[in-house]
């Protein structure tokens, strides 16, 4: 684990060394934030590169290491000249980082607490990792056990990763370096989840800056990351059957910003997005200073073709991070490339804009070409769709409760606000209609990866808005009464989910499970194939890293791949006499997984296996092996 810590502070100081000499932003807390945003983009990138050359091997993190020490030392040599006064080290100047620790410490709770905490032999997680942490887990453990580069699916051999993974591959690299899987799969998120609550914040003062004062941006970034709708509503309504509130620490998805049973799908972005979704959280963070140079290249009289640069780089950077944050920065910068001309007129538009166009044409191009493109033209991505997650509401009712009262505010937010301020809206408005008549997955409920960036946006104008109510209403009798009744119905569904999902407990692999996945790992080639069942929570695929027959269609099928004849087959070797020797060959199987999950499927027959030898055994899982 040092060694990884080592290996995480390297690129950080490296990102450090870069914001300082190349971008040189005049506030400290700005030029840290870039900083740890230019470190994290290298951790993500430059052991990938290496390994599309030599492979995912130990070699390539440690010369992508010293690429990183490289690049910082030219950088050094030859710094660039700095055109004004900038802010020195102070901790008084570092309130902004100080104001958003506790949010960060509690990810950090969530993180230990939800990625395999082990108890009693048993690795447990949470609600919110319940479901998609042992598809992450699998990517991870597969790249750094089997070393081939791009990687493959481990629960459908053969078959190339479109979905964007380098938010698994940077953990795959902690694996190589030798850090356990817990450690390795939290320790990047930590810094993504401190870079991006500080990142929000900073974004927001910069945006509200001329328009409103500094405690707006605390108030929409409190917005953004607690609001909620009237969720709770359904909660304090405790008669008849639907009964919420006894089963709000216990029930699984069942709380106030997540109750599917009444369309209630706008959830915490905290909880449900960042703490489960590791390519929101990386890609999200990366588009924050995306967003804040874009603005700056909009606002700023001077910009130079340096920042424009570092803009398109970074842009190119959030394919293979996040499709969705490379989407929206896209239809975030065709919305604002008209006010821009028409503040800076034509030609200095077009030369701000040149270098960040060009970067992410020549970079970008590539990745669509070979890994966005072949995976989303399948069947079921882009298609029209109205109004994405809503199933029966109608369509302002389902954002009035969904959203609650900052929803109700919006409106009369934009139109109050100065017209310098709402230019940039019409990018964050451009995209929250393209999500409502277009749907850009399978699972149309992943429109909400775009809308919560407009939504961002939103919660800017709100906060503002909000601050000027409070000022005209000074003197009224019962302010301080209004003003706490409105924080509870903006606030409250938030909290309760985030109380809800701090308390969380689920066991996600059994004592049994991982002593015969330990066994599988220390006695089992890398590139052995297991016939298991296909349980999402896998513990051969997500713990050791070796290839399955087939997994899960709650991951597969939403990345566009049909598993149906794959599926007949595993059934067929699980309950047909015959069906393994006809297709074991085929799949290049090896061992035969018997666990739980394989018992209950319906027409298991184990004496099937009798004629194999046994390699392993315990009270739950017996593993054959095939001769």
């Amino acid at each position: 684990m040092i060694f990884s810590l080592l290996y995480l502070a390297l690129f950080v100081c490296c990102g450090f060394v870069l914001s300082d000499r190349v971008l040189h932003p005049r506030r400290l807390c700005v030029r840290l934030w870039l900083g740890g945003c230019a470190g994290l983009f290298l951790l993500l990138w430059l052991p990938a590169l290496w390994s599309f050359l030599l492979g995912f091997t130990l070699s390539a993190q440690l010369l992508a290491g010293g690429t990183a020490v490289v690049l910082a030392g030219a950088v050094w040599l030859f710094p660039k000249k700095r055109p004004f006064a900038r802010e020195p080290l102070s901790f008084a100047r570092l309130r902004p980082l100080w104001g958003v620790l506790p949010f960060w410490l509690f990810s950090l709770c969530l993180l230990y607490t939800h990625t395999l905490r082990a108890e009693n032999g048993a690795l447990h997680c949470g609600q919110s990792t319940y479901g998609d942490m042992s598809l992450h887990l699998g990517l991870m453990t597969s790249v750094a056990e089997q070393e081939f580069f791009p990687p493959e699916y481990s629960i459908l051999p053969g078959t190339p990763v479109g979905y964007p993974f380098l938010c698994d591959t940077v953990s795959s690299t902690f694996l190589k370096l030798g850090a356990p899987l817990p450690f390795a799969y939290a320790l990047p998120m930590a810094l993504a989840l401190l870079l991006f609550f500080f990142g929000l914040y900073l974004l927001y003062r910069e945006f509200l800056r001329p328009f409103a004062p500094a405690r707006a941006a605390a108030a929409a970034f409190l917005l953004f990351t607690v609001g909620g709708g009237f969720g709770f509503a359904y909660f304090l309504d405790n008669a008849g059957q639907n009964a919420y509130l006894p089963q709000l620490l216990t029930g699984f998805y069942i709380t106030p910003t997540n109750l599917v049973e009444q369309n209630v799908r706008w959830v915490n972005i905290l909880c449900d997005m960042l703490i489960p979704q590791r390519a929101t959280l990386f890609g999200w963070t990366l588009l924050l200073p995306c967003l804040f140079w874009l603005l700056e290249l909009y606002r700023r009289k001077t910009f130079g073709w340096q920042k424009s640069l570092w803009l398109g780089v970074f842009a190119a950077g959030l394919v293979l991070v996040q499709t969705h944050s490379f989407l929206a920065l896209g239809v975030f910068t065709l919305g604002m490339l008209p006010f821009a001309v028409c503040r800076h007129g034509v030609k200095k538009a077009f030369f701000r804009f040149l270098p960040y166009g060009v970067a992410v044409l020549v970079l970008a191009l590539p990745q669509l070409l070979f890994f966005t493109f072949r995976q989303s033209g399948g069947e079921g991505f882009v298609r029209f769709g109205w109004n994405w997650g809503n199933q029966w509401d109608s369509y302002l009712w389902f954002y009035l409760k969904n959203l609650g009262l900052p929803f109700v505010l919006l409106l009369p937010a934009v139109l109050s606000a100065p017209r310098e301020m709402r230019r940039p809206v019409f990018g964050a408005l451009a995209l929250w209609v393209l999500c409502e008549v277009v749907i850009f997955q399978p699972n149309s409920y992943d429109n909400n990866k775009l809308l919560y960036i407009s939504w961002l946006v939103a919660c800017a104008f709100v906060a503002r808005y909000g601050l000027l109510l409070w000022k005209r209403l000074r003197g009224l009798p019962g302010r301080w009464f209004l003003t706490g009744a409105a924080a509870v119905c903006v606030f409250l569904s938030g909290v309760m989910t985030m109380t809800r999902e701090a308390v969380s407990d689920y066991e996600l692999f059994s004592v049994n499970q991982v002593e015969a996945a330990q066994w599988v790992q220390e006695n089992t080639q890398p590139d052995a194939v297991f016939l298991t069942s296909n349980n999402h929570n896998n513990a051969v695929a997500a713990l050791t890293g070796r290839n399955i027959v087939l997994g899960t269609d709650s991951y597969l099928y939403f990345h566009g791949l049909d598993t149906s004849q794959r599926y007949a087959d595993v059934t067929a070797m699980f309950t047909q006499e015959g069906a393994l020797e006809e297709l074991a060959p085929e799949y290049e199987i090896s061992y035969i997984y018997i666990g739980s999950y394989e018992r209950a499927i319906e027409g298991f027959d184990e004496s099937l296996f009798a004629a194999l030898p046994v390699v392993f055994q315990n009270q739950e899982v017996t593993i054959y092996q095939l001769t």
